[in-house]
């Protein structure tokens, strides 16, 4: 992690007609209540703090796809940098770096080197989010599943020795890395068979081992819990306690709990915002570990899709989020749903307006108002 990166925040903007924001997370909020009922409290932070230079502990960034929708990682690290970020977080599956045991697409492992060199040499550490176990290292039942969208699998127990292998290789390769141990696993469409918290613990406790006895430098991150709500989904504190209280408890095989929260606009006492902070707080606590580290690897607002909001909104949203969760002293990282805009992406899909930068007709990233209250340079902002 690099020390002395801007981070100027903008002048707040009018806060008014954020209602729009809301509505997107009217039914998160009202679900989250049935279950607890009472009201969290502020969870920490100062939302309105000006904050001149990133705190060497800290970091921020953006959580994006690999290749940066075109723009490539030299280009990717400039925007970061401009933007005041030392982080940058991008998806890697094990199906394709080893499409066969013990055979490895060296051509992708390569493209993953050259991005992680691109990103260090600025200064930028690089998370990878690793999912989606090969089809020969699953459970025999899940190895027909060879649509990638539909078959993000975990390995079979007999496989976790070439797990243990593929991470020891990944901590070898990209030794300053975080490691993101799979991906929203308390929900079906990231974990097919079903979310299931021991299993992720011995996953995690296995990646944890072979990441440390590689490499001194990496972390471990887990387990990436979703927080608003999806249809045969397991609720985030649920997950988190069930690993806590897992035999290979989730305790001590995790640098910092990872953690993905789209706020509406209200970040204090009594928000969905506040609640999710306040039980994760409590189930760490309730294991004796109070001292673990928060790491929000997705928090965001979209433009696009059938709630969006303004420009102005999202700007608004996302710089008081990152600056109240940056001045909380139990949470180590912020990273923005995502940098650029999904070209490929119909306006009704709410994908594409996560971008803080989109890309013009000729390809050139242009900053969003988003972007610029993050740290950019006055000009074009």
């Amino acid at each position: 992690m690099t020390s002395g990166r801007r981070l100027r925040i903008i002048p707040r903007r009018r806060r008014t007609i954020v209602i729009a924001v809301a509505v997107v997370l009217v039914l998160a909020i009202a679900n989250a209540a049935q279950k607890r009922p009472d009201p969290a409290p502020d969870p920490g932070g100062d939302e309105a703090a000006v904050l001149g230079e990133l705190p060497a502990d800290k970091e921020l960034g953006f959580n994006d796809s690999f290749g940066l929708e075109g723009l490539g990682s030299r280009t990717g690290a400039t925007l970061i940098s401009d933007a005041g970020g030392n982080a940058v977080r991008m998806p890697m599956q094990w199906w394709g770096m080893e499409p066969g045991p013990g055979e490895w697409d060296e051509r992708l492992w390569a493209e993953y080197e050259r991005a992680y060199d691109d990103f260090v040499a600025e200064g930028i550490r690089p998370h990878f989010s690793i999912t989606h176990a090969p089809p020969w290292a699953r459970e025999p039942e899940f190895r027909a599943c060879l649509v990638r969208a539909q078959c993000n699998y975990p390995p079979a127990r007999e496989q976790l020795h070439r797990w243990e292998r593929f991470m020891s290789r990944l901590a070898t390769r990209f030794p300053q890395a975080w490691f993101g141990i799979w991906n929203e696993p308390n929900f079906v469409g990231s974990w097919r068979s079903g979310p299931d918290p021991e299993r992720y613990a011995e996953l995690l406790a296995v990646a944890y081992g072979a990441v440390k006895s590689a490499s001194a430098d990496a972390g471990v991150l887990g387990p990436g819990l979703g927080s608003v709500p999806k249809p045969d989904g397991l609720d985030y504190r649920s997950f988190l306690d069930r690993a806590y209280a897992a035999p290979l408890s989730f305790k001590d095989h995790a640098d910092a709990i990872e953690l993905h929260v789209y706020p509406g606009p209200n970040l204090g006492a009594g928000s969905f915002f506040a609640r999710v902070l306040d039980d994760v707080r409590e189930v760490r606590a309730a294991y004796g570990d109070r001292d673990k580290p928060i790491y929000v690897t997705e928090v965001g607002a979209t433009t696009s899709g059938p709630n969006p909001v303004d420009e102005e909104q999202q700007a608004d949203v996302v710089s008081r989020a990152t600056t109240k969760l940056l001045t909380m002293p139990d949470v180590i990282g912020v990273l923005v749903h995502r940098l650029v805009e999904v070209p490929t992406a119909a306006e009704t899909d709410p994908e594409k307006g996560f971008g803080l930068v989109r890309l013009t007709e000729s390809g050139d990233p242009e900053p969003k108002l988003a972007y610029c209250a993050l740290g950019a340079p006055v000009a074009p902002c």
